[in-house]
């Protein structure tokens, strides 16, 4: 294997993966969406709830379920969150020997709160002229910059991948015992 083709194979890794990283963003942005719903008609689903847990035949098990029903949604959307929110530097978790990056140079610019808000004028660290010349014409360096960027974006996926994978089963949780409890108010309800 050529270096070319060394470097053609990191650079479709790369848009492969950052790829993955948009889908599993975009499929956990529709978990979050299922997960607000609820908070737009909480008396509802307190009123329902109240019905549950004060079923004198259920009792244990109804306290249960709505237990059950509160701390799946809770991690469900903790998890979309972590999910969707930026991680740390990916460069923090990967061991040996760093090149320096500049196929994303993360801290090239450092943003205050306030330059953040307001779109306060920030300087990069590095003037032009460091920054291009610290870009290497040796294909040898660009191939293990772009195999740091590769590790840097398969930690920040595996990670999205795990997040997701909690966040999914969460919310499948959360539903089915959404449905139980839904089953039991009626039942409940009509019963009295």
């Amino acid at each position: 294997m050529t270096m070319d083709d060394k470097n053609k194979f990191l650079y479709a890794s790369l848009a492969d993966l950052q790829s993955s990283i948009r889908a599993i963003d975009t499929k956990v942005s529709y978990l979050l969406i299922i997960l607000i719903i609820p908070l737009t008609t909480p008396g509802k689903i307190y009123n329902s709830i109240e019905v549950v847990i004060k079923s004198e035949t259920l009792e244990l098990l109804s306290v249960c379920l709505v237990v059950l029903f509160i701390v799946s949604w809770i991690l469900g959307f903790w998890c979309v969150l972590r999910t969707i929110i930026a991680i740390d530097n990916p460069k923090n978790h990967i061991s040996g020997e760093l090149p320096k990056s500049t196929f994303y140079p993360a801290n090239l610019f450092k943003h205050t709160i306030l330059g953040v808000l307001f779109n306060k004028k920030t300087i990069s660290s590095l003037d032009y002229g460091e920054y291009y010349d610290s870009i290497s014409e040796d294909k040898n360096e660009i191939a293990k910059q772009l195999s740091f960027e590769q590790m840097k974006i398969m930690y920040i996926l595996s990670l999205k991948c795990e997040r997701s994978k909690i966040a999914y089963y969460s919310v499948i949780f959360w539903i089915a015992i959404g449905g139980v409890l839904w089953f039991l108010y009626f039942f409940l309800k009509n019963a009295n």
